[in-house]
């Protein structure tokens, strides 16, 4: 007989995985508002998106419209944080700003499914699943810290890997990848 799976509450623990990363948020805005790592262009799109005054990329970064669709939200809500050495555009800066929240969001999002992995298709412990979460966070750091989309990327990778046995959530994700980021067909591709 198989172990039922250990209850969890998914937004206890996206909660203690945003709050456990919050300084991951600064560190990508910081990185970005000051132009030290290079980066994809990104807050051109979602300017270009949100008011018109950015630039639609060429392909490949064209057809990822799906991944800056989902720093819109935060380009509206987040009040603009301006660092005070920063001489930058502040709607570059709020661009800049909302890409590097969703990679935080992603970050803790990612941290969340390897939690929820480990407890419950594993039936680990909570310290297991723990570990697994706070991994997830310190290997984002090798993912790039600019504000662009490889912490999204990596995120879904993980909600694909979780998923894996579910068809009727993962087909459905999987035929809109190439509209997040067309490297996901890859890399499921190479896994399956």
């Amino acid at each position: 007989m198989k172990n039922p799976s250990p209850p969890v509450n998914t937004a206890m623990v996206f909660f203690l995985a945003c709050v456990g990363s919050l300084p991951v948020f600064f560190e990508i805005y910081r990185m970005a508002a000051f132009n030290t790592v290079p980066n994809d262009g990104y807050e051109r799109f979602l300017l270009y998106v949100t008011s018109g005054q950015g630039s639609w990329p060429g392909a490949p970064f064209g057809y990822r419209v799906l991944s800056v669709l989902g720093a819109v939200p935060f380009y509206w809500i987040l009040p603009l944080y301006q660092f005070t050495l920063s001489h930058g555009d502040p709607t570059t800066l709020r661009a800049l700003q909302a890409l590097a929240f969703l990679s935080f969001v992603a970050i803790s999002a990612t941290a969340t499914v390897a939690f929820i992995a480990v407890r419950r298709t594993l039936a680990g412990t909570v310290s297991e699943a723990a570990f697994a979460a706070s991994l997830a966070i310190v290997l984002s750091g090798y993912c790039g810290r600019g504000a662009d989309i490889d912490a999204l990327a990596i995120f879904l990778i993980f909600l694909f890997l979780y998923w894996f046995d579910r068809p009727s959530l993962f087909c459905p994700m999987f035929l809109i990848t190439p509209f997040v980021n067309e490297k996901i067909l890859g890399f499921l591709c190479f896994c399956a």
